[in-house]
């Protein structure tokens, strides 16, 4: 694992920890899916070699 320090807006950071105590997650965690999330939309519309 690799520990990354992120900045974020205060309004996206109450929303999104908002958000992983609903689905029951870590902020960890739903960031990580988030990140994945967006890679693979990213790597299924282009050839990912960019």
């Amino acid at each position: 694992m690799t520990t990354l320090t992120l900045r974020l807006p205060e309004s996206i950071h109450l929303k999104i920890k908002e958000l992983a105590k609903r689905e029951g997650i870590s902020i960890n965690q739903f960031l990580a899916s988030a990140a994945a999330e967006k890679m693979s939309a990213l790597l299924t519309k282009g050839d990912g070699n960019k």
